[in-house]
């Protein structure tokens, strides 16, 4: 991202560009933390935290240290508020 500020041009053509590569790399590293096996899915919090901590770091290289700061609470938020109702859940098919 970094380097994309150093050859940005006048018609940020370059920075569109070194943003489509990160979005194209973190696709694929996400897509292969999501597993599918005997039909039960599993890692798309995996991929979803992949994705987040993504955004947290263009943020922060692009001087936007507010909406990093956002995500990361949001983030934060999501994945602990969760994880009480993902054991209920949980808990709750394994009493039929």
């Amino acid at each position: 991202m970094l380097l994309g500020f150093e050859l940005n041009t006048e018609d940020n053509s370059t920075m569109g560009e070194v943003l489509g590569g990160i979005i194209t790399g973190i696709g694929f590293v996400g897509g292969g933390a999501i597993l599918k096996k005997d039909g039960i899915v599993k890692g798309t919090s995996t991929a979803a935290a992949i994705w987040s901590a993504v955004c947290v770091g263009v943020a922060v290289a692009m001087g936007r240290l507010e909406i990093a700061v956002l995500i990361s609470l949001f983030t934060f938020m999501i994945f602990h508020l969760a994880n009480p109702l993902i054991e209920n859940i949980d808990s709750s098919d394994d009493v039929h």
